[in-house]
């Protein structure tokens, strides 16, 4: 059964949870569903040993399971984290809700495509047969998407393009973001907030600076 706007939970994926201000992003994040009439689900909520075992490992990614399998949708940060590419984890769980058949909504906090980041980790040039390679010979993706093409493919199939800042910044030494500050920004997560009123044909109460409030 569809649930109401006000019960309708979303999954909040991606790398903020390595962040050392992690509460404080998350309880921010799960504020702005609240405003747009959804219930934000943070996986760094989960009371659950993060002591360095195998075991608590595992047990960690099943409850990130069983939580996303309680939610309606998921929001997920592919914020480039450790190289020109999101975070593994973040694409897992995309990957895992779309299977499940739910809609998966994305944004970056980084303008630049995955082959202007791949190149400029890299800092290689074409190749004598027109196509980029990194240092090894191996082709670098030439798509102009955000990401790696299936990652693109699992949020516009189902709902809309990943959202990106209008403006370029700097990027980080491994064609990631420039800094910290980068994997808590809100600004493109609300336009994904707004999507989701969209998607599911909710009432719109008001609006402010751009930003719709489900009723």
């Amino acid at each position: 059964m569809v649930r109401e706007c006000q019960d309708r939970r979303v999954y909040l994926a991606g790398p903020e949870v390595f962040l050392p201000n992690v509460r404080e992003v998350g309880e921010k994040k799960k504020l702005l569903c609240t405003k747009y009439g959804f219930k934000g689900v943070y996986p760094a909520d989960s009371v659950l040993s993060t002591d360095p075992t195998p075991v608590n490992g595992l047990a960690i990614a099943k409850a990130n399971e069983l939580l996303i399998a309680t939610c309606d949708f998921v929001v997920a940060n592919v914020t480039p984290f450790r190289s020109p590419s999101a975070d593994v984890g973040t694409v897992y769980e995309m990957g895992f809700a779309r299977g499940r058949g739910m809609p998966v909504f994305a944004y970056s906090a980084v303008a630049q495509d995955f082959t202007s980041r791949t190149v400029a980790k890299f800092n290689v040039s074409r190749s004598d047969d027109g196509r980029f390679r990194d240092l090894k010979g191996l082709a670098i993706e030439e798509f102009g998407l955000v990401d790696n093409l299936m990652l693109d493919y699992s949020v516009r199939a189902g709902v809309n393009e990943i959202i990106v800042p209008e403006q370029a910044e700097q990027l980080g030494l491994d064609g990631d973001a420039v800094s910290l500050e980068h994997y808590g920004r809100t600004v493109e997560f609300e336009r994904c907030l707004a999507l989701a009123v969209t998607h599911f044909g909710l009432a719109v109460s008001g609006e402010r600076d751009g930003s719709y409030f489900a009723k």
